[in-house]
């Protein structure tokens, strides 16, 4: 029903009535639209993580470690981990790659175009074709969740449940503070999400590198961008499922990644300042008959 007033032949309309207010409700049934091909979009990313981690899975049944990046004989890396998965979802693909030769090398960019590696590209992102947003967390090289555990086994930090708190007494032993525990291995990160501006090429051996270096700013950087995804970033963890971590607040892809560091870097700090205390309650005796008996 048109609400107006008639002019000689002419309906003038009212503003906000008739065809103008219906221009609303024309509206909303895109909207419906754009917000279910957005859910279509990130289920579709969350698959691929799925997918990505169950290949990974595979690779480790077989060889009892996590895929690394593939290298010359001199240690430098030739092609990503990401080409060591092929054999469980293309074993023809896989054969198509000479691994003595860099990822860029004309065979393998060959190799890497004669079919459409799905897998590794997130339908919400306009990145190049062959660039993929999943990259591996990784901390000097090696996987994070490895490197992590590695560490805590060797100080026999028995860590619990992010959320999980210790009381730890001030300084002058008489007021306590809550102090946070590690995240649980079974929360970190394997494998990320980034945006677009952050892709690189699949068979590149490139990733998220954490370690406090020239590049961990980058890393802070990577991290800190927003995807696509309006609720966060797809992320595979260590216990094989596939989480979204939202981009804001306390628990972040940024803040996270900068308490795995600061773990580390502690660490670290502890084990130097362990060996630096060792070596000073040498005593000279002791180095005199340590020298005394090599000499003998």
């Amino acid at each position: 029903v048109h609400v107006g007033v008639r002019v000689g032949a002419h309906e003038h309309l009212h503003p906000g009535a008739g065809p103008v207010a219906g221009g609303g409700c024309l509206l909303a049934p895109f909207s419906r639209m754009r917000g279910a091909t957005r859910a279509a979009e990130r289920t579709h990313c969350r698959n691929n993580l799925k997918a990505i981690g169950s290949a990974i899975d595979l690779y480790v049944d077989e060889f009892g470690e996590l895929p690394t990046n593939i290298v010359d004989d001199d240690g430098r890396p030739l092609l990503s981990w990401r080409v060591r998965l092929l054999p469980y979802r293309d074993r023809p693909a896989y054969e198509a790659f000479d691994l003595t030769q860099p990822w860029d090398a004309p065979v393998n960019r060959e190799a890497a175009a004669s079919r459409r590696f799905e897998l590794w590209s997130c339908p919400s992102q306009d990145s190049p074709a062959g660039e993929t947003p999943y990259l591996a967390v990784m901390h000097e090289g090696r996987w994070l969740s490895d490197v992590l555990a590695e560490t805590r086994a060797a100080t026999r930090d028995e860590s619990v449940g992010e959320g999980d708190r210790d009381i730890q007494p001030q300084d002058d032993g008489r007021v306590p503070r809550w102090e946070p525990r590690p995240v649980s291995l079974d929360e970190v990160p394997q494998v990320v999400e980034v945006a677009e501006e952050s892709t690189v090429f699949w068979t590149r051996p490139v990733d998220l590198e954490i370690a406090e270096s020239s590049s961990s700013t980058a890393a802070d950087e990577i991290a800190a961008s927003v995807v696509r995804h309006r609720d966060g970033r797809q992320v595979r963890l260590e216990d094989g499922s596939v989480r979204t971590w939202f981009d804001e607040g306390d628990l972040s892809f940024a803040k996270r990644l900068r308490q795995f560091r600061e773990e580390l870097e502690s660490t670290a700090a502890d084990d130097r300042t362990t060996g630096e205390t060792t070596a000073s309650r040498r005593s000279p005796d002791d180095s005199a008959s340590r020298s005394g008996g090599d000499e003998s």
